[in-house]
């Protein structure tokens, strides 16, 4: 595949969502073995035998690459050996294709003039007119996979959302190409800032997958990687401007699987003036662009025929690598003006599906001849397309907003064991000020049928007190050691009239977590990161799952980032476990560990089904976590917490799910900073009837409550 300019570049492999795999008890070579060969193995669903031990045994060796969405592995062998090879695994069974990894390239830019004078492009696709409607929202996600981008450049400040670099393994997409910082610049360069050009979706976000290296080269299987990271992450719509005369069943799976979780996908049809197809433009279900001049003509080096879908513009002024700007021509232009114009429609209308924008895009496209099939892209026809006629407003469902508050996060526990119960048979009380034994209360409390209450480590606060007597609770659980809460705890407990004081300590925070599990019961459990290095960033994952966890009576067990404690691994084989979900991604909790964690005996046998729950960041994980809630006991009552700090939240869980709500967390101190929280609101704005704001100001501030009031309203 090439970039949809005209220079020769080539795609690499996402590492993110690629899983290196060692394969024990293969030996190294005894000399070097010549030049090597990478081939692609797509699984069937269901392998009469384990993966690993196919590859073993029709290759000789451990894949180099897996992407676990769509059940692809990567492999290397000596190139003289690869047709045979290829041979033997298309005649196994439990092999649905293979196929050689072939090089990709980024479309190469047409070269011209350093600076273009004007923006023709917005113009000539009435995008002006659409702008009358939107100029984009922050919750809409558009992945540019490419070169990367340039962070740096003052007119893509602040546009971008955390995406990941292939190349070199590492989450720093910087782009040391161009390619990427153009075709980013062309979706979503800031207009009104005073300079530079004006993209076509400029209050959108994009997320920069660099899949291609400095000399713009890749290959299929780093397409197919960056596909599925990319939709894995929220993103909505994908722009590739690249392109290759090769098809691959791996990109196409890796297609299927973004359009399955409704994304659209736009690709370059490429610059060499051919009607010779162009993959992934041409691959099934993929928006193929080819580009045209200010007259609505054929560039003269763009791609064409039955297979290209779309015509847009094909030359655009925008951001240049490094700082300046440079006019970016060819079909790699022109793919991110339609990513753009997607961007736009679904901003009016977040929940269009994927294929709902195909069609709308291709519906509404002014005919420019049979050189393409729908025509040129029209915004402002798309968008009166999607929205129409207007009609009458219903009358509106009032949303009532309350906030749950105190004076201090001991008191905030206090209010919302107030706000959910009227009585309890017993509480949990945790550490307020060192919560990690804590974590996994949420179920514990929710199965004892009592709130979680916080304590300082010497004293029990007035207000807690009171609300035990007010509780009626006969017994108190303690959570943590003596170290956590003193015995001057339990004796004020007794005082407030508790018959029965127990505490549930272990040897470390992931033992208590074991035992509070084996209160729990269940024959399935969530495992989350229980101790990192960096006490700013705390545990949002655990807290996130507090509210779901105690809905479903569900042990949380904690675990450190790259390995599987004992005392978890001991938990998953006393519990019985047949089911974990993994909450957070691998910054979290590293594969090896979640691996572990299907395999508690160590035997090499994994016993334990494994699934993962995690999205680019705590934002949108916890909106993942909020739609497993509501798929188990839709509802229409929201409770938001900050996830800028935890406590709250913590205390929360239980709380909520008494009271049959979804909990949420949300950047306490402007919403716009979680992305993902903004557009699952947006997304369920007429769902939710009653909202309770958790914390005082200082943890989530009037302005957010002010702007989830407006998204619901």
């Amino acid at each position: 595949m090439r970039p949809a300019t005209r220079t020769p570049s080539a795609l690499a492999a996402l590492a993110v969502a690629v899983i290196p795999v060692v394969l024990a008890g293969v030996a190294p070579a005894a000399a070097d073995p010549g030049p090597e060969a990478r081939l692609l193995i797509g699984w069937q669903p269901h392998t009469p035998m384990p993966e690993t031990a196919v590859v073993a045994e029709l290759v000789g060796d451990g894949p180099v690459e897996r992407v676990a969405a769509i059940s692809l592995d990567v492999v290397a062998v000596p190139a003289a050996a690869a047709a045979a090879t290829l041979a033997r695994l298309r005649a196994h069974p439990g092999v649905a294709y293979a196929e050689p990894d072939r090089p990709v390239e980024a479309a190469a830019t047409v070269p011209t003039d350093p600076l273009w004078p004007q923006q023709w492009g917005p113009v000539r696709t009435r995008t002006t007119t659409a702008w009358d409607t939107t100029t984009g929202s922050s919750s809409i996600v558009i992945a540019v996979l490419d070169s990367g981008v340039d962070a740096a450049h003052p007119d893509l400040a602040g546009v971008l959302v955390p995406g990941t670099d292939v190349i070199n393994g590492d989450g720093d997409p910087n782009d040391d190409n161009g390619h990427g910082t153009a075709a980013a610049g062309v979706v979503v360069a800031r207009a009104n800032n005073g300079v530079g050009a004006a993209g076509y979706c400029w209050a959108c976000r994009v997320m920069p997958v660099k899949v291609l290296d400095a000399a713009g080269q890749g290959s299929t299987s780093t397409v197919a990687a960056g596909v599925t990271w990319a939709v894995d992450r929220g993103a909505r719509v994908l722009s590739l401007s690249l392109s290759g005369t090769a098809t691959s069943s791996a990109v196409e799976s890796a297609i299927s699987y973004a359009r399955s979780r409704g994304a659209v996908v736009i690709a370059a049809a490429g610059n060499e003036a051919s009607t010779v197809p162009n993959y992934p433009a041409a691959s099934p279900g993929v928006v193929s662009v080819a580009a045209s001049d200010a007259a609505d003509v054929r560039a003269s080096y763009s791609n064409y025929g039955p297979w290209a879908r779309l015509a847009a513009p094909g030359c655009h002024v925008t951001p240049n690598r490094g700082g300046g700007y440079v006019s970016f021509c060819g079909t790699s232009s022109a793919t991110p003006a339609v990513a753009g114009i997607a961007g736009l429609l679904l901003s009016a209308r977040p929940a269009t599906t994927g294929t709902s924008l195909e069609s709308t895009l291709t519906a509404t496209a002014q005919p420019v001849g049979t050189w393409v099939v729908s025509g040129r892209v029209d915004a402002a026809a798309a968008m009166a397309s999607l929205i129409g006629p207007l009609p009458a407003a219903p009358e509106p469902v009032p949303v009532s907003f309350e906030r749950v508050a105190g004076a201090n996060r001991i008191e905030t526990a206090v209010a919302l064991s107030r706000r959910s119960r009227a009585v309890a048979p017993a509480v949990v009380v945790a550490r307020a000020d060192d919560y990690a034994d804590a974590l996994a209360a949420a179920p514990f409390a929710a199965t004892v049928g009592g709130p979680l209450l916080l304590s300082a480590r010497d004293q029990l606060a007035d207000a807690a007190r009171d609300e035990v007597r007010r509780l009626g609770a006969a017994v108190a659980y303690l959570v943590g050691g003596p170290a956590a809460l003193s015995p001057a705890v339990e004796d004020a407990l007794r005082a407030a009239g508790v018959g029965r004081v127990e505490r549930i300590a272990g040897a470390n925070r992931f033992d208590t977590a074991r035992l509070i599990a084996l209160r729990v019961g269940g024959s399935s459990a969530f495992l989350t990161e229980g101790a990192n290095l960096d006490p700013t960033r705390g545990w949002p994952d655990a807290v996130a799952v507090a509210g779901l966890a105690a809905q479903q009576r569900r042990p949380i067990l904690l675990t450190g980032r790259d390995q599987l404690p004992a005392e978890t691994r001991l938990a998953l084989q006393q519990l019985g476990t047949a089911a974990v979900t993994v909450v957070g991604g691998t910054v979290a909790v590293s594969d090896e560990a979640a691996q572990s964690a299907s395999d508690p005996d160590g035997d090499g046998a994994p016993q334990i089904a494994l699934e993962r729950l995690a999205g680019a960041d705590r934002w949108h994980t916890s909106t993942l976590v909020a739609d497993r809630a509501l798929a188990a006991a839709a509802t229409n009552r929201l409770w938001l917490a900050t996830g800028n700090d935890w406590p709250d939240a913590l205390a929360a869980g239980p709380a909520a799910a008494a009271s049959s709500a979804v909990l949420v967390l949300v950047d306490g101190r402007d919403l716009s900073r979680s992305p993902a929280a903004e557009a699952w609101l947006t997304a369920h704005q007429s769902g939710f009837r009653e909202v309770v704001v958790v914390g005082g100001a200082a943890s989530l501030s009037s302005l957010v409550e002010a702007r989830v009031a407006e998204l619901l309203r």
